[in-house]
């Protein structure tokens, strides 16, 4: 299931991240109870540094985190914790 406000954080970090007032890129950017992980994806994609996923279910990063990852060419930039 995808958070419900994940849509929402992707749409203001663009906004952001367009405007100015909140680069992203050379960023570090950890995702506390990550999910998917849209928003760093989102980051790495904007050009952060590095982005540190972490979530409390194992699972969920290897079913979920991981292969999102992969599927959008990003897995060299993200640490999983």
């Amino acid at each position: 299931k995808l958070w419900e406000c994940a849509i929402d954080l992707l749409h203001e970090i663009w906004r952001r991240q367009r405007d100015g007032t909140m680069p992203v890129r050379d960023a570090s950017v950890l995702e506390a109870g990550c999910g998917a992980g849209l928003p760093s994806l989102l980051a790495l994609r904007l050009g952060c540094r590095v982005a540190v996923l972490h979530d409390f279910n194992a699972e969920v990063l290897q079913c979920l985190t991981i292969p999102a990852l992969r599927l959008n060419g990003l897995e060299g930039g993200a640490q999983k914790s």
